[in-house]
């Protein structure tokens, strides 16, 4: 089936806001490349980019309004703008070719299509049009932060699941019951054939369920998203747990604690320039 791309030069201070319109205008992927050196950043529709200026690709239903979307570039001065049309199987392949084996502690994640016999712990992933293979800081970040927790038994939330790699990984680390939750349909196949291809025990839904708590709760998303979900993500902590946030920089670690005035964040790990936020319940609330 082929879809629509879009490709186009802004700086770096456009990259949130733009793709946050794209999403709105049915953006279903987006890949941010350094305009110089055309280096890829494994990223869900939005994010903050690390070059002064970044060349954006999104991924639309043909049919899609493209003249509001171009609207929307000349107001933020986007260059080189181009559209035509890819084939799925064509933009898949651009991502495999970044996957790699790799290890975080114990844990391996391999692509699907890998022919390595390695000890489990395992995850093989193919994230098809979803995001999450390991490649990217942010998801670097949480897989480490799962592989260093006793996950057996515990029940663990991935918020944000893209191609649910850190709630398969979560289920192989002896985690249970392993919830994965992403509004977007692409994210909820991808997880679900990942999940059979692993044989990993997880349910997937759209929105979180306000009577649940979990153990452990993971997101990596980005900041507005973190924002505007925080009541929900934080109702979500169990009386003990623990909660991650993450597709965050530096920068943004005091608007974190700011929209989650309940929770106690008591480490900061880093990766490169971005950073995965831990932290639990204040005393007060519990």
């Amino acid at each position: 089936m082929p879809w629509l791309k879009i490709s186009f030069t802004v700086s770096r201070d456009s990259v949130d806001i733009i793709s946050q319109e794209l999403q709105e205008a049915g953006a279903i992927a987006t890949s941010l490349f350094s305009a110089d050196r055309e280096e890829v950043l494994e990223t869900s529709l939005a994010t903050s980019a690390l070059w002064s200026q970044v060349r954006m690709e999104a991924l639309l239903h043909i049919g899609d309004d493209t003249q509001s979307i171009r609207n929307s570039l000349n107001v933020h001065s986007a260059r080189n703008l181009s559209v035509g049309f890819v084939e799925e199987r064509e933009w898949e392949n651009e991502w495999r070719k970044e996957l790699t084996c790799k290890k975080f502690g114990r844990l391996q994640i391999l692509p699907r299509e890998s022919h390595f016999d390695v000890e489990e712990p395992v995850v093989r992933i193919d994230p098809g049009l979803a995001f999450g293979t390991g490649e990217h800081a942010t998801t670097a970040l949480c897989l480490d932060w799962l592989e260093s927790m006793d996950l057996e038994g515990k029940s663990v939330l991935d918020f944000g699941c893209g191609s649910g790699i850190l709630g398969i990984a979560a289920s192989k680390l002896g985690a249970f019951p392993v919830e994965a939750i992403d509004h977007d349909e692409r994210a909820v196949e991808a997880t679900l054939e990942n999940a059979s291809f692993n044989e990993a025990k997880l349910t997937v839904n759209k929105s979180i369920a306000s009577n649940r708590k979990f153990d452990v709760v993971v997101a990596n998303i980005l900041l507005n998203t973190l924002v505007e979900y925080a009541n929900d993500l934080t109702n979500s902590v169990a009386r003990d747990g623990v909660l991650g946030l993450t597709g965050l920089l530096s920068t943004q670690q005091e608007a974190i604690v700011v929209a989650y005035p309940l929770m106690c964040f008591e480490q900061t790990l880093r990766r490169e320039d971005w950073i995965l936020m831990v932290g639990r319940k204040s005393h007060h609330d519990i």
